[in-house]
């Protein structure tokens, strides 16, 4: 006979699929293909040059599909197992009924939050290693510690938990096509800048957070003075892109998202 669990473990498998699928092509593209380039603008009227990102690599939006089925995958595994945990325990009931319609892995981040009637029809051991799993749990919160803690809102370091990713995702991804876009995994290197018709002091070098787009700021100068004709600087976007999904870092958050997947999957393996 079929292992419960053999659904949601082809749900985690067919979700890699997906994810490597894009992450090889990703990488598989030249240096130029990943690059991101910038151009400088002279501001006359305030005596400043401008540098900000003029173009950002052109990204296949049928990664969007794939990293939309492979998170997908993901979450539907984890509504699988809180199905079969709650018909395991209806049939240790002796209950012939089927699980109440609303039964699926709740993911929260406060205590108070937690969706009672999504477990209404579990074990309540069962239930309570569920609420272990939840990202407001000191199985997860313990790691914050310290300075990290002092004013910090729970809720928000909570929100920062792979699985909460996972929902956010795919919760969005329900409403609307989400594109994939190129985003600096790094801390970006700044990289020297030269000159050209003017000298520039006080140069002022933007954080870079998030999705890259073109005509985002990435530095700017005093100009002390003009010397030529075409006043600019030139200098490099030292960065290495990375894909988002939604903003997100997702070739480099998937492992962790996966992880917690899987680990809840094996959490109750030996229940059936």
């Amino acid at each position: 006979m079929a292992h419960p669990l053999d659904g949601a473990d082809t749900r985690v498998a067919r979700a890699r699929e997906h994810f490597e699928l894009v992450e090889r092509e990703w990488n598989a593209l030249p240096p130029d293909a990943k690059a991101i380039t910038l151009g400088s603008e002279y501001k006359s009227d305030t005596q400043k040059i401008e540098v900000k990102i003029a173009s950002v690599p052109a990204i296949d939006q049928r990664w969007s599909l794939e990293l939309s089925e492979c998170l997908f995958n993901l979450r539907c595994a984890l509504n699988y197992l809180t199905w079969e945990l709650a018909k395991w325990n209806l049939a240790k009931k002796g209950e012939t009924r089927e699980p109440s319609r609303q039964t699926q892995y709740p993911l929260t981040t406060a205590e108070d939050q937690f969706p009672d009637r999504q477990v209404k029809d579990l074990h309540s051991n069962h239930v309570t290693i569920i609420k272990w799993l939840q990202p407001y749990s000191p199985l997860y919160m313990t790691q914050f510690t310290g300075p990290i803690l002092l004013g910090a809102n729970p809720e928000g370091l909570a929100n920062q938990h792979p699985a909460l990713r996972l929902q956010e995702l795919d919760n969005a991804d329900k409403h609307r096509l989400l594109e994939v876009s190129a985003i600096g995994p790094h801390v970006t290197r700044v990289g020297e800048f030269t000159a050209f018709d003017c000298e520039v002091a006080n140069p002022n070098f933007f954080m870079q957070a998030g999705t890259f787009q073109v005509g985002t700021k990435w530095a700017e100068f005093d100009v002390v003075s003009v010397t030529g004709p075409d006043p600019r600087v030139e200098m490099p976007a030292e960065v290495e892109p990375s894909l988002t999904f939604a903003g997100y870092p997702i070739l480099l958050g998937y492992a962790e998202i996966e992880r917690y997947v899987r680990g809840a999957l094996e959490t109750f393996r030996s229940v059936f």
